[in-house]
């Protein structure tokens, strides 16, 4: 079985995703027989989740079967980021206290789609975490919200980074290597549509690292990529409120709040996230050529660090 979702909704995956109601559990039924007959994948998945790749692909198979295969590929070939996911672990209690990755509760109110903060600020610690653990982070959040958000999942994700006082001590994470795999987490690991990617108060020494990463997304992804002054933002917060949290001027929530109520949310997931270590693509049973980090990212052996001055 899997949620019902509400009428507004249904007629939004109707338009949007191409759904039809009375073919939903033959395509589920049909993705669940393809991942049964593939050795890597030997692992079920619910429902739920199915419907999620289907919803998030507009119904088309191929695309499905596609975007689940890269969704465990990359938990194989970035084990730094995709096991290990203890949200009790120091570096993921810092994190989470720190508001990394923080879902707006109100959606847009022009097409509905689901608005996150990625507070990436002061009050994070190079001492205490690298680059990897944020991706962690990042990617732990983006499990629930694949299992929960239908909202998320039919009318898409707009992305607010901001990067005010972010640490300097970053920068020797800051490595082509790094910006490859963490947007081929968000890329290609999750199968989610992100209509807008919208950094707010980037460092001027990181301004160069966030030009490499537009050149590693897709053409129609860094056509969403949006780089946004500290003097823009009361404008555009007088334009669309809704875009941002309280802090920043906007009225979509408070950090301070949500950063107790995701909190909680994240430790909750904990027998969950230790379930979902052995589920994952197994590429040494994979038929044909298995897929490796190289393979896939393309950058390993070939980037040190970015020489930044």
């Amino acid at each position: 079985m899997y949620r019902e979702i509400t009428d507004e909704l249904k007629q939004s995956a109707e338009c949007k995703l191409n759904e039809v109601s009375s073919r939903i559990e033959d395509d589920i039924e049909h993705i669940r027989q393809w991942m049964a007959k593939q050795p890597h994948l030997s692992f079920e998945i619910d429902n739920q989740l199915i419907l999620s790749f289907l919803r998030c692909s507009k119904f088309s198979l191929q695309q499905t079967k596609e975007k689940i295969d890269a969704h465990y590929t990359a938990r194989t070939i970035m084990p730094e980021m995709f096991s290990n996911r203890d949200p009790f672990l120091p570096e993921i209690q810092h994190l989470l206290n720190a508001g990394v990755m923080l879902p707006l509760p109100n959606l847009d109110p022009g097409d509905g789609s689901r608005i996150i903060c990625a507070t990436y600020g002061r009050n994070l610690d190079p001492n205490l975490v690298n680059l990897y653990n944020v991706s962690k982070l990042v990617y732990m959040v983006l499990d629930i919200l694949l299992m929960e958000d239908d909202n998320m999942i039919i009318n898409g994700i707009k992305i607010l980074v901001q990067a005010k006082g972010f640490p300097l001590g970053f920068l020797p994470n800051v490595t082509p290597v790094y910006m490859k795999k963490h947007w081929y987490g968000i890329e290609k690991g999750f199968p989610f549509r992100i209509q807008e990617l919208c950094v707010a108060h980037l460092p001027a020494p990181f301004v160069f690292a966030y030009n490499v990463l537009k050149k590693f997304a897709s053409g129609k992804m860094s056509q969403r990529m949006v780089l946004v002054s500290e003097s823009k933002i009361p404008e555009l917060c007088q334009k669309s409120p809704h875009y941002f949290p309280k802090e920043m001027g906007g009225n979509n929530g408070s950090v301070q709040e949500l950063i107790v109520t995701w909190k909680k949310k994240v430790e909750s997931y904990k027998e969950w996230y230790l379930q979902e270590e052995t589920k994952k693509s197994y590429e040494n049973l994979r038929i044909g050529k298995p897929k490796t980090s190289s393979g896939e990212l393309g950058v390993e052996g070939s980037f040190r660090q970015l020489d930044i001055d």
